[in-house]
């Protein structure tokens, strides 16, 4: 069982019936652990880590074809640097915190960013986000792309991921980035740090504020080329072990595990 944790109290009572007679529970990050644990009193070496199964057959650098580049040509400006902002618009994603960021951007006269928002825009949050944007005469520096088919295309158009989540399990949007060879800057939330070493294979923000958002972002734009090839090119091979191979080999390892609990 792949368990989807909650704060709500409502949930914590039911789940700590529901899973009480289970021999094993499997949480894909350490703080999933921690919080199932300590939540709903499960014992801890109960619950089991296995990470999210990234696929590099489909997630993996590429040139994109013409058409690919023609759909988002009248919406993506090229010669800016595109960050990719890959989530449903929710709160918990935090989105809303990257209207002050490209203020403070172009108050220090940074104006060659776009954020690319690509998940779930149909929410009452991302219409607030909207109405800001209009509100703020930002409308060149976001684009909406809502739910996007082939995220492997996408990711590959862009030059940065960009993750301000106030928290998250252990995120695929960040491995994904990474697997197509894109630096990625991410909150430090739950695992993140098993991920990414920071200013390494990608970029850690410090405090989940516009003020250190914009700072990593200024920070990242001005890499020389030959050091942001070398950071992708970490980016990408740090991410390979979570692919196929050793997702099965950890699943049936845990399988293995729990068939012999007496």
């Amino acid at each position: 069982t792949r368990l989807i944790y909650s704060n709500s109290k409502k949930w914590q009572f039911i789940s700590s019936i529901a899973y009480k007679g289970l021999d094993a529970l499997i949480a894909n990050s350490n703080k999933a652990k921690k919080h199932i644990s300590k939540t709903i009193n499960y014992p801890n070496e109960k619950i089991l880590l296995l990470r999210n199964l990234l696929n590099t057959d489909k997630f993996k650098p590429s040139d994109l074809l013409e058409h690919d580049l023609t759909l988002y040509s009248n919406l993506i400006d090229k010669d800016k640097n595109l960050f990719l902002v890959p989530a449903r618009l929710h709160p918990q994603k935090n989105q809303h915190i990257l209207i002050d960021t490209m203020k403070m951007l172009l108050h220090k006269d940074v104006n060659n960013i776009q954020f690319i928002l690509a998940g779930d825009s149909k929410s009452t949050y991302a219409e607030k986000i909207k109405k800001n944007i209009e509100e703020e005469q930002l409308q060149k520096q976001f684009v909406f792309l809502d739910k996007v088919k082939n995220m492997e295309n996408l990711y590959n158009l862009v030059d940065f991921v960009l993750l301000p989540s106030l928290y998250e399990g252990f995120p695929n949007a960040i491995l994904e980035g990474m697997a197509c060879g894109k630096i990625c800057l991410s909150t430090d939330t739950s695992d993140i740090k098993e991920i990414i070493q920071d200013k390494k294979n990608g970029f850690i923000i410090e405090e989940n504020t516009a003020t250190s958002i914009s700072k990593t972002i200024t920070e990242v734009i001005k890499l020389s080329n030959a050091h942001k090839k070398e950071i992708e090119k970490k980016a990408f091979e740090s991410v390979q072990k979570y692919g196929k191979e050793n997702y099965t080999t950890n699943f049936y390892s845990i399988l293995k595990h729990i068939s012999q609990i007496d």
